[in-house]
This record gives C-alpha cells, structure tokens and sequence, in this order.
C-alpha cells in the first residue's frame, strides 16, 4: 500500500498474513521443514497485527498449528507489550515469548529505560503469560529522543556515551539513547531473579568484540555468573 500512515500499512500487511493464516496450507508446510531439517520448533516475528480482527486470526492459527504439531516442536513469537491482544487459549499454546522491550520512549526520550522493560514484562504478566514463557528483549542499537526512524549500533558509539547512554549526532544533529554496559547487566540481572525463560538481542552485530570491556554480552554474562556465586 502506498501511504505514509504506520497504521494502515501494517492493515495492509495483516490481509496477506491472514490470507496465508487461513489457507490451511501453512501447518503442513511449516511441519515439512521442521522434519526436513530437524528443527525444535517455529519463531513468529509479526509485526504487527494492530486491529483485534487481525490477531484472531493469528491466534486462531497458533492453535491450529500447536495441535498439527504436537508435543514435537516449539512454537515462539516476538510481541510488543503495547501491542498484544493476544488470547488465553493462543498464550496457552506458546511456548516461549520474546518480549521487544524497546522502542517504547519515557519522558526523558529513553526508548528502553530499565523501568520500561519492567512494566513491559509486569503488563505480560498480568495478560496471563508465564515468566518462564518470556525472554526479555534487550537492545544493542539506539533510538533518536524524537522517535525518529532512526537505528545506531552501539559498536559505533559506545565510547562516546555519557554516564545515562544518551550520545549527540553531529551528522543527524540528534540525541539517541543506548542500553550500555550497566543497564545491559541491570537488566539481566532483573530478568534472572524475575524468573524469566531468558534474555534475547536485537541484534547481535551491533556489540563490540569480546575483548572489549565494554561488551554488552559480557554484561549478561558477567551478571548471570554473578548471581550463581
């Protein structure tokens, strides 16, 4: 579709999802690769069913895919909190949950503040998903103050932040706001004592090497070895 509108993009986008949804071809097919292939299971990245219509049909065929499926395989999907209309019946069928705990700006133009990501996951719990169902997603890359369509790598900028994350532009003349090295680890260590199933990334490139110091995935791992001390 041809408009500048989020919102009726992703309407658009949902017709040809539901169409694929609804076919009655895609629970085979899907079962094809696994067996073919020997995968675990399936991971559903949908972004985004925004209408309640859209994510009945996306929920109708989570459970029709769970039951061709069985007990062989797993089903996951990646939801933003401010976004799910998800039902009972299609929680209940989900084995895991990466919760996109990001993109979602406070006052301050933080787009994923330690207090965001925790009223993200509390918001799920309270929706009925399990803690151990859930992942808690943490960025590698910022997001402008303005909520601008904008996405830098935390490889490119990580010795320039000041002690909140936030870093100045010269080419863009904006400020955007990085997970560093103590939120990363803060919020691994919350997500631990929380009993979630885990942590995931988007996207791994964007850290540094191992060796530096300043590794975000040394953050995690330093916090879960930490807490098993």
């Amino acid at each position: 579709i041809n408009s500048a509108d989020w919102n009726e993009q992703m309407k658009d986008q949902s017709k040809y999802h539901n169409m694929a949804f609804e076919s009655g071809n895609l629970e085979k097919n899907i079962k094809d690769v696994l067996v073919k292939y020997d995968f675990d299971g399936i991971f559903f990245d949908y972004e985004y069913p925004v209408t309640q219509e859209d994510w009945d049909v996306f929920d109708k065929f989570l459970i029709s895919l769970d039951k061709y499926l069985g007990d062989d395989y797993l089903i996951g999907t990646a939801i933003s909190a401010w976004l799910t209309m998800q039902s009972k019946e299609a929680i209940a069928v989900t084995d895991m949950v990466e919760v996109m705990a990001y993109d979602i700006w406070d006052d301050d133009g933080t787009h994923a503040s330690m207090w965001g990501a925790e009223q993200v996951i509390l918001k799920m719990l309270q929706n009925g998903y399990k803690a151990k169902q859930m992942d808690m997603g943490i960025p590698f890359y910022a997001r402008p103050t303005d909520h601008g369509a904008y996405w830098y790598g935390y490889n490119g900028y990580y010795d320039k932040l000041d002690e909140k994350g936030f870093c100045y532009d010269d080419a863009t003349g904006l400020t955007f706001s990085f997970n560093d090295y103590d939120m990363v680890y803060e919020k691994t260590a919350w997500a631990i004592k929380k009993g979630l199933g885990g942590a995931m990334v988007w996207h791994y490139s964007c850290d540094v090497p191992k060796s530096n110091p300043k590794s975000l995935f040394n953050a995690m791992y330093n916090a879960k070895t930490d807490l098993m001390k």
